[in-house]
């Protein structure tokens, strides 16, 4: 049996850590460190504590240097800097009373599914943070606080719509979100199913993020046509980032006008379409006390049934949704999407028929 070599040992290399520490980890350790450090650090010191080389030190100092006010104070003619945070930006605080604390933490579940994202650690780090205001102890409760420590944070939160599997996406939606907060243009190619009318990386203003339902979206525009689009992050390829460009929002962008409640994330179109479902009685207990569209109008009959008015951008967008009523309820209004609705329910009667 041949003799296997020894393994060498994995060393941890300057500017190369072992194992998933990321930049913002690198930022957080480094901004820890200048804390503790109120005097200040040369980039000999923070080199060596942060195991990273000068160049890297001095990017993460210009990443750090947008969150908290830096300087570099000279101690010697010819000698080195030393860098900390400015005196007035150390011990900033937000004080809160464990009520408040709890409101915090009750949206805690809404980005499960993006879990490993370097955005969902950063929240994690902050909800930490939070979540020890809410379990202190309070030895003289003011009207709004308890003394009693019900772990409350435990009993009292907010269960979202199951969020789709991202943990293969997490580096794309980073990268999205870091482009739509920095205002910088990104590249990506439409996945396979898409593949047929985007061949090629397309360049996109990436104007907001939204997580609807689940799904994770952006609104934009194609410079080359000025069309604004709404995509999926699931149909998007590897997202690229341009460092070396910037775009402005356009002042007329309203992502609200996006927003069409149950029917989902829809750019506005230039000639909505209104749209008239009657239900009978036992689905009108379901849309009594819900709003399903922002420009939604609701009229009852006295034998129960509910008449439901909205505007739509599409038709495309409310078949799916109707079909979930099966027999209870029935389009009045328009002629085209009763004959649609039609057809489908004609489509799903034919799977049923007996095989001759």
């Amino acid at each position: 049996m041949p003799v296997r070599p020894i393994p060498r040992p994995r060393v941890p290399k300057a500017g190369r850590p072992i194992g998933r520490f990321t930049q913002h980890r690198r930022l957080d350790r480094l901004k820890e460190t200048l804390e503790s450090n109120p005097a200040g650090l040369s980039l000999d010191d923070l080199s060596l504590l942060l195991r990273v080389t000068h160049r890297s030190v001095r990017r993460y100092l210009n990443e750090l240097s947008l969150i908290v006010e830096l300087e570099s104070i000279a101690t010697t003619p010819g000698g080195a800097n030393l860098w900390r945070i400015k005196p007035s930006e150390r011990g900033r605080a937000v004080l809160l009373r464990r009520t408040q604390a709890y409101g915090l933490l009750v949206g805690r579940r809404m980005l499960e599914g993006l879990r490993g994202s370097a955005f969902v650690e950063e929240l994690d780090l902050a909800q930490t943070q939070v979540l020890l205001v809410a379990q202190r102890p309070v030895r003289a409760p003011s009207r709004n606080e308890s003394a009693v420590d019900s772990r409350l944070e435990e009993r009292f939160f907010y269960a979202p719509a199951e969020l789709r599997n991202y943990t293969t996406r997490v580096e794309d939606f980073d990268a999205l979100l870091h482009a739509t907060s920095e205002l910088r243009p990104i590249r990506f190619v439409m996945t396979e199913r898409e593949k047929s009318t985007h061949t090629r990386a397309q360049p996109f203003l990436p104007y907001a993020v939204i997580v609807h339902r689940g799904t994770v979206y952006v609104i934009g525009e194609n410079p080359a046509s000025t069309e604004r689009f709404v995509l999926m992050l699931d149909r998007m390829g590897q997202v690229e980032i341009d460092p070396d460009r910037r775009f402005e929002v356009p002042p007329d962008f309203d992502p609200a006008s996006y927003l069409h409640g149950e029917f989902g994330v829809i750019a506005p179109a230039e000639k909505p379409v209104d749209v008239l479902i009657e239900f009978d009685a036992s689905a009108a207990t379901f849309l009594r006390n819900r709003r399903v569209h922002p420009s939604q109008k609701l009229a009852t009959a006295s034998d129960g049934r509910m008449r439901l008015s909205v505007r739509l951008p599409n038709l495309e967008c409310v078949r799916p949704w109707l079909l979930s009523f099966g027999p209870h309820a029935k389009v009045v209004a328009p002629a085209e999407l009763a004959l649609q609705m039609t057809e489908q329910l004609q489509r799903a009667i034919a799977l049923y028929a007996p095989e001759s």
